[in-house]
């Protein structure tokens, strides 16, 4: 900010007793405030770090540190912290950080140590989805285990010692599945072949049309 802007936006700065800057004038739906700069809007907050700590690096973004310490704060737009521009309660992080600090149900299962059977969250335990969500590995084995019991009352889950197809479930052969269930190689691979000779054979067919 030029000189004449840094004092528009300090006459702006309202103090609170809690330590924290709040801009007097626009605030934003989703509870930030507003600052215009150079003839756009732009928030408030980042505006302030920029001033008085640098540049934001990239793909980092702007926490407030009086809202991570507000434990009482329950967060989301009106949040009273997402206003404060005092460069001393701003801190750039990772967006996974940022995530991880708020109270979203998604952010207090990440902190969480342990599954709610009380198994602990460990590499080893812990299974991870594709959207990078945690599961404990032992409960995803034992609804498995309940799901075969229930939809095959018939099967023992668990006790075969050879798939349908009559290969042995030991070895290299022993393929164990991300919920902790047991799955034969060589069916596998059988399966990965069939796949691939259906895919040529779709490709040939497509090109003497």
């Amino acid at each position: 900010m030029d000189e004449r802007s840094l004092t528009r936006f300090m006459r702006k700065v309202k103090r609170q007793l809690n330590g924290c800057w709040y801009i007097d004038g626009h605030v934003r739906r989703d509870g930030y405030s507003d600052f215009t700069l150079l003839g756009k809007h732009q928030l408030g907050h980042r505006v302030a770090y920029e001033h008085f700590i640098g540049s934001i690096p990239e793909g980092l973004q702007v926490d407030h540190l009086c809202h991570t310490d507000d434990l009482d704060c329950p967060g989301g737009f009106a949040c009273a912290h997402r206003r404060c521009v005092n460069p001393d309660h701003l801190e750039a992080v990772t967006h996974r950080e940022n995530s991880l600090r708020g109270r979203s149900p998604a952010a207090l299962n990440a902190v969480k140590t342990e599954c709610t059977a009380g198994h602990l969250f460990t590499e080893e335990t812990t299974y991870l989805d594709p959207k990078g969500r945690r599961a404990c590995r032992t409960c995803r084995a034992r609804l498995a285990r309940q799901w075969v019991k229930d939809h095959h009352p018939g099967v023992r889950h668990g006790t075969e010692t050879h798939c349908p197809q009559g290969h042995p479930y030991s070895g290299e052969n022993l393929v164990i599945t991300s919920n902790g269930g047991r799955a034969c190689r060589a069916c596998k691979r059988e399966s990965n072949r069939e796949y691939m000779r259906a895919k040529r054979a779709r490709a040939k067919a497509m090109k003497n049309e």
